[in-house]
């Protein structure tokens, strides 16, 4: 297997009939423009997924800040929103952000994300532009947050 192994996995949930044989020949440097534009083309798509094809230019200053974004909603918000006790891996998938679209601050590209909590009727929809965070939430019902949440 190449060393583009997760990029082909990645893909493999986003194109029906994908061929991974067409690619795993490819360096990381062939794969990454040809699933970006695909995947710019066809959001939503895992944020995780995402930021593989989107690492923005080592030469921006706030180049980290998109990485930062992103582990804050994925790895910090949702585990402790949404899980009781231990970490549980298998709901994952369930809960990981979409990127619904993009949009730029500072030169960087950066997520518009979206999290949908079916068994709660919830919807989030986030974006951070490095000076705020908009968040909207869409409920079915009346919602109350009584937790502290950490700070980024």
């Amino acid at each position: 297997m190449g060393e583009n192994y997760y990029l082909l996995d990645d893909m493999e949930k986003y194109q029906e009939g994908f061929n991974w044989k067409a690619y795993e020949h490819l360096s990381i440097k062939e794969t990454l423009p040809i699933f970006k534009d695909f995947y710019d083309k066809h959001l939503p798509v895992d944020v995780t997924t995402w930021i593989r094809v989107n690492t923005p230019d080592d030469k921006l200053i706030c180049k980290d800040g998109q990485g930062k974004q992103v582990v804050f909603i994925r790895d910090t918000i949702v585990r402790h929103m949404f899980y009781e006790g231990e970490w549980d891996s298998k709901r994952y998938d369930e809960f990981q952000p979409k990127v619904i679209s993009t949009h730029m601050s500072k030169s960087v590209l950066l997520p518009v994300m979206e999290i949908y909590l079916k068994e709660y009727g919830i919807l989030l929809t986030l974006r951070n532009n490095f000076y705020n965070w908009n968040i909207s939430v869409e409920s079915e019902h009346e919602v109350i947050f009584d937790r502290e949440l950490p700070r980024s």
